[in-house]
Formats: structure tokens, sequence, C-alpha cells
């Protein structure tokens, strides 16, 4: 089984710790509260994230309210002073920066989502509780925050200072500025004054008319929005920022601008996701003149201030040791055998999860241990329990204790292992040869590139078969001067041993772009193109060429291989390889049948809103598959989780 790559609640890394503080912050805080939670790429902070929103859980809250209209409020009570207090439910909302990119306005995307949830929430209380007179009300309050939200949006479509001046953060003197700014950006002034000239009157009427109201918008979606919040019957919104580090600098900096808008509300927390570096670019390249200003000596620390300002309480993931990381790649090398409910593996979970909790007396584990834990189960797993203490040394040291790296390796190595199965030639491969070297492969290129080019007829090294022996022979006739490096001689005398060992099927499985044996190898493609198709976004957007050149051979393999990795993958959350499956079909429309039966036979209780979104590409409106789908969307209308419901009645979404 492959391994998920995206963000997970089931914790193996002691994160929850993290996740329980920053829950035990935000309740206990009663003012405005914004938490940053940072680590290198890979580090963890997204799964952190689904923690954090695990704990709140809000969800059990929502009801399915889209189709609720003021009919139903006939028999319902009068509003009065009775009223329900604010209760103790917390509301979150869950924003992907990254994903409006080069899309949506990220500053309004994240306004809208905020209102959106606040507005559902509001419905439901009224509706739980039957006070006639709710929706009316709350009507009237949603139009204007709405009214708030699009004067803001065109203040922005027309120049990048328009929305400082929408919210009330720049003199309105700035507007004559714009114009020309906005005139500006037009080659063919002819045709595009009258274009120009609507745009700034809109904006106009738009803005506040003279410069002693330039906050009044500002104060009125203020107003609008504590109405709302108070309508809606929390006490406490929640937004959780997801992917901050990997927007342009320019989204991530309007992102957080958006957080100092709300920061108002005593009762809003923020918990922002972010590699600090990342973010600390994105400010240099979004205010370059600052470190330039003459007689102002700054520099590099404007950042630092930047960030100080806006995240008040900073949470930094470490980098696991070396017995930590052993403890990680135990978890998951058993885990891509044992299913998370088995009882055993669980009990291993419990186990690490101790060992973890005191990082400075930690031992690392052993067969014994592992067997005592899993008792009977251990016969199941117990490859690849030996590969886990195996190849945990030198993975450390490869992956630096990054725990994306370490599961992208294991990924690699079982994703090898099933295409060598998929054509096979699976009996000649041993997962720990296999494993082995691959960590040469990833840690010494050329040593790994050396042992294929030294090989046998037979596909034997002689040269490890010699550096293998108990006592070195001095007088042998076998050059060993490129093997025998020092930093080589831990892998050399790792197990399990490789004298003897045709090791032409590994470089089969395991070769990138160089043929040892020459001739195409059809595998060596499909090997690429599926680790392509279970990557994100951005690597799946440059690498479209490479997937539109595939062959109707692989094309069929990858969906195959992808598709079955999805069904065995926790639906709750969109699984690894799910956007580059569509990302196929998209290129190659002869598989669109084949998705929407895939699609259609996902359990309608198990798949959750990632299912509804993004298809027009791969199954585009009006071909005959997408009646199909649906169909499908109409059964998921009904049989749906209550938030998958909503989301499919609802307008907005």
């Amino acid at each position: 089984m492959i391994l998920s790559d995206n963000e997970t609640k089931l914790d193996l890394l002691n994160n929850q710790a993290i996740a329980k503080t920053i829950v035990s912050i935000i309740k206990d805080s009663k003012e405005s509260v914004s938490l940053g939670v940072h680590g290198d790429w890979g580090a963890g902070k997204s799964s952190i994230l689904a923690m954090v929103e695990d704990i709140l859980n809000p969800s059990e809250h929502d009801e399915d309210i889209s189709d609720w209209d003021e009919d139903e409020e006939k028999d319902w009570t009068d509003e009065s002073e009775d009223e329900e207090d604010l209760t103790e439910d917390i509301a979150t909302v869950r924003f992907i920066s990254w994903q409006y990119q080069g899309f949506e306005d990220a500053k309004i995307a994240l306004m809208s989502a905020i209102v959106t949830c606040l507005e559902n929430r509001a419905k439901s209380y009224y509706k739980k509780h039957k006070i006639k007179g709710g929706l009316k009300k709350l009507k009237g309050i949603a139009k204007n925050l709405w009214k708030n939200i699009d004067k803001l949006a065109l203040a922005k479509k027309v120049a990048k200072t328009g929305l400082a001046i929408a919210t009330g953060t720049a003199p309105l003197l700035l507007l004559s500025d714009i114009i020309e700014k906005g005139k500006a950006i037009v080659t063919d002034g002819d045709k595009a004054s009258g274009v120009i000239d609507t745009a700034v009157e809109a904006l106009k009427k738009a803005l506040p008319s003279d410069e002693n109201s330039t906050y009044k918008e500002m104060q009125e979606f203020r107003k609008n929005f504590k109405d709302l919040f108070k309508e809606a019957h929390i006490s406490r919104l929640v937004v959780i920022i997801d992917d901050l580090d990997r927007c342009l600098p320019e989204v991530a900096i309007d992102t957080l601008e958006t957080i100092r808008l709300f920061m108002f509300m005593d009762e809003t927390a923020f918990v922002i996701g972010a590699d600090e570096l990342m973010i600390r670019y994105a400010v240099k390249k979004h205010f370059p003149d600052v470190e330039r200003e003459p007689g102002v000596n700054i520099g590099s620390n404007f950042a630092d201030k930047y960030l100080e300002k806006l995240i008040q309480i900073p949470f930094r993931i470490p980098a696991l040791g070396s017995v930590e990381s052993q403890l990680y790649i135990m978890l998951l090398m058993v885990g891509s055998k044992l299913p998370v409910e088995s009882d055993a593996y669980k009990k291993l979970i419990s186990d690490a999860l101790t060992k973890l909790s005191k990082p400075w007396d930690i031992e690392p584990y052993s067969v014994e241990k592992v067997k005592a834990l899993l008792d009977e189960e251990y016969e199941k797993v117990q490859d690849e329990v030996l590969i886990a203490l195996q190849i945990s040394p030198i993975l450390y040291n490869y992956s630096r204790g990054n725990p994306r790296v370490i599961k992208r390796f294991i990924n690699m190595l079982l994703l090898r292992n099933a295409v060598a199965e998929t054509r096979g030639y699976g009996k000649e491969i041993k997962l720990q040869i296999l494993a082995k070297l691959m960590l040469a492969e990833r840690s010494w290129p050329k040593l790994y590139e050396n042992i294929a080019r030294h090989l046998t007829a037979d596909g034997l090294s002689k040269e490890l078969a010699e550096l293998e022996k108990p006592s070195e022979n001095e007088t042998s006739s076998i050059d060993l001067e490129w093997v025998k490096a020092e930093e080589y001689k831990a892998w050399i005398e790792s197990k399990p041993s490789l004298t003897g060992v045709d090791l032409r099927p590994y470089y089969t499985a395991s070769k990138e772009r160089i043929d040892y044996f020459g001739g195409y190898d059809p595998d060596e493609v499909l090997r690429e193109i599926i680790s392509i198709l279970m990557s994100d976004a951005f690597t799946l957007a440059s690498h479209k060429d490479e997937i539109k050149g595939l062959t109707e051979e692989n094309t069929s393999k990858a969906f195959e291989i992808i598709s079955g990795n999805i069904s065995s993958s926790d639906l709750s959350q969109e699984p690894a390889g799910f956007a580059g499956i569509r990302v196929l079909v998209e290129l190659h429309p002869d598989l669109r049948t084949q998705l929407v039966d895939f699609v259609s036979a996902l359990p309608y209780d198990k798949v959750d809103t990632w299912i509804i979104t993004g298809w027009e590409a791969a199954i585009p409106t009006g071909s005959p598959e997408r009646l199909k789908l649906e169909e499908y969307f109409d059964k998921l209308k009904e049989n749906g989780n209550e938030l998958v419901k909503q989301m499919m009645k609802t307008k907005r979404v």
C-alpha cells in the first residue's frame, strides 16, 4: 500500500501535543490571537493544523440549512430577550491560500470564506431553536457584508492600491494615482478609455466620497461583521490557514494582511502554517524599498518585525533525531501492511508516542521489542520490520530527520516494488535488497552508478563481495578504489549482504534516468509518471507534456495503479494521486469513462467535500461522461455526510 503524502490526523510523531497546546491557548485567550506553526518543508505543519481542526471538531454542529426559508418560521416562537447566550461552540474555517493563486484574489476569498461560515452557523442556530424572524434579520446583515466585500473586490481590480483605500488603510487622495495606474496598464488608450473610466466611476461610487470618511467602509464592515458574529451564537471563530509558504509573495502578503482586518474581534483566532524563511522572502519581495530606504537601517529585521506583528505566538517544529526517525520509519513500514484499525498497530503507535514524549531518554526499537508489541501480527510484517531497522541509520542522514523526505523514500520503495510486480518480475525482487540499493542511489549517486558499471555478465558485484568478507584481502586483484571510501563503509556492512546477488532486477526496478543495460525501458517511464501523478499541483502543472506523451499501455497502467491506491486510502481527505488521475484523464480523454466508473463506485458516506469541485477539465460539462458523474452527485446530495450535502446544495460553492 502506498502511503498518503497528504496531511493526516493520525499522529505518528507526537505532534498531537503541539495541536492540543494550540487549542488550549485558543480557548484560554480572552483576546484575538494569531499563532504560527513553523517548520521546514515536510516537517508536519499541515498535519498539526488538521489535528487542531479535529480537536475543535465543529462539524458535529453543522446542519443542512441551505433549503430553509421563511415559510418554516410560521409556527416558531418570536425572538425574545431570553434567547440563549453564546454557546461554547467554536466555528472553524480551513483556508488553503495557494488554491486561489491565479484564480481569485486571496484576500477576498478568505473574507468570503469567513463570512460564509458565520452565515451558515447563524442559520443553523435559528433553525435549531426555531426563532421566528431570524432568517430575515440575518439576510439584512449578510447583504450588507457581501456589499462590503464586493466593494473591496472592485477596488482591488482597479489597481493594487485600491483595496487599501477601500479598507480605509490609505488616504482617499490616492484615488487619482489609481486612475493613472489603471490607464497605464492598457496600451491602446482610445479603445480602453471607456472601460477604464467606467471602472473608475464605479470605484468612486463604491468608495467614500470625501477624505473625512476614508475609514467609513472599514467601520461598516467591522460593524456588520460583529452583528453577524453575534447571530452565529458561537464563542470563538478559528481560521486555519495552510500552505501559505507555497504561495507567490503577493498572495502570501495579501492573506497575512487580511488577518489584520479581523484581529479587532476578541473572539477570533488565526492558526497559520508556514515556513518562516519563505514568508520572510515574501515580505522582502513585497516591500523591496524598505531595505533601501535612505537613512533607515532596517535590513532583514523588517521581515522579522512584520512577522512578529502578525504572528503573536510561534510554534516551531524541530527535525527528528536519529532514534525518533527510527521509530517513525518503523511505524511507516509496519503501517504499509497493517491497517490503522489493527489493534496490534495501534499498540505499536501508542508505544512509540510514549517513547517520543521523552526524547531525551528514548530507546530505539529492536526486533524483539516490535515482535512483542505486534504479537500474532508480527509474521505479516517481519520483512518490513527488518527493512526499517536496516535503513534507519542511513535514511536518517539522507533525510536530516525530515518526515516527508522519509515518507517519500518509503513510498518510492513500495512503488518500485509494485511496478516490478505489475511488470512480471516482482519475484526477482527482495524488498530489503531494493531498499539497500535505493539508499546508495539517494546518498551516493556516483557509487550507485559505478556498481552498475562494474557488474559481471550475471549481475554480480565482485567489489562488494570482496569488501563484505570478514577480513579484507589486501592482495586482491580487484579494483576497489572507487568503492573503498570510508563514508560507504556503514552502508556496505549493513544487512542484507549483496554477495552473490544478481543485481540486474534491482537496477531495472530502481534506475531513474540512466539505462544501465541498454535499450528502451518502458518501466522507467511508468515509474516516473506515477511519481509525478502522486505529486502536488505545481509538479503536475510543470509535467503536463510528459503526461500527455504517455503511450496507451502506460496510460492504462498508471490509471490502474493510482486508482488502486486511492481505493485503499482514507477518503475523508483528498487521497494522494487524485489530482494526478484527473490530470491524466484531462490529457487522455479516452479514460473519462473509466474515471467516472471509478468515482461512481466510491462509497457516499466515506468521501468528503474534495470530491465535489474541480471536474471541468477532466469531465467537461456537456460530455456524455458528465451526465453519469452528475448522477453520482445527485445520490451524494442525498446520501453523503452532512458537510458534503450542505456544500452540494449551497449556491455559493
